[in-house]
């Protein structure tokens, strides 16, 4: 869960800004996949401020730093 979620997060981020302005310019589509990218980009920096308030970041925190700095 720690490995499989956050990649799915990264590849749907990148998918998203490549769909949005792949042959075409900013418009209601492109708006859509960015403000999809804002709601998805909100999950690892959830789970991953619940998880630094238990005082444990370690490895299995690193997918989701990765994840995080993508939706960035």
């Amino acid at each position: 869960v720690d490995l499989v979620i956050p990649i799915l997060c990264s590849v749907t981020l990148v998918c998203n800004f490549i769909f949005a302005f792949w042959r075409s310019r900013f418009t209601q589509n492109a708006l859509v996949y960015m403000l999809l990218n804002i709601g998805i980009g909100v999950l690892p920096y959830l789970l991953l401020l619940f998880q630094v308030g238990t005082g444990r970041v370690d490895a299995r925190s690193m997918p989701w730093v990765i994840c995080l700095i993508i939706s960035v």
